[in-house]
């Protein structure tokens, strides 16, 4: 009973979205801003030095961030592929480099990889009903 709700679900989804976009509309990766980084470097400053609770901005903060952001953005484990997670492994030890600097690109790249997988698989739904 429950996969026929989950299929009727995955179903109406996905013919709303193919309502929404057209074939021929492209739907281009979001990217940081420029007060996205100032606000980013201006809170992990806060959070290293002033905040009641301070955090030590190192490799293990940026390996727990790393794994939580993933699971967070595909709990599931249905979207992102073994090769994604190895490529997102390059910013294990760096998000906390990154961060101090204000880069927010592998987030970024995360979420894209992430939509983009979510499209396609939308698109492999609509192909089967």
């Amino acid at each position: 009973m429950q996969r026929i709700i989950y299929l009727l679900v995955i179903s109406v989804i996905t013919a709303t979205v193919a309502f929404s976009y057209s074939e021929h509309e492209e739907i281009l990766p979001i990217q940081p801003e420029a007060k996205q980084t100032k606000l980013f470097r201006e809170i992990v400053t806060e959070l290293a030095s002033t905040h009641y609770a301070t955090l030590e901005i190192n490799n293990d903060l940026s390996e727990d961030y790393l794994n939580n952001y993933i699971d967070r953005l595909d709990s599931s484990k249905r979207f992102f592929m073994a090769s994604d997670i190895k490529e997102f492994q390059q910013w294990q030890h760096k998000l906390d480099d990154l961060a101090k600097r204000g880069d927010l690109k592998p987030g970024f790249t995360m979420f894209n990889r992430l939509r983009d997988r979510v499209i396609d698989q939308l698109n492999r739904n609509i192909t089967l009903l």
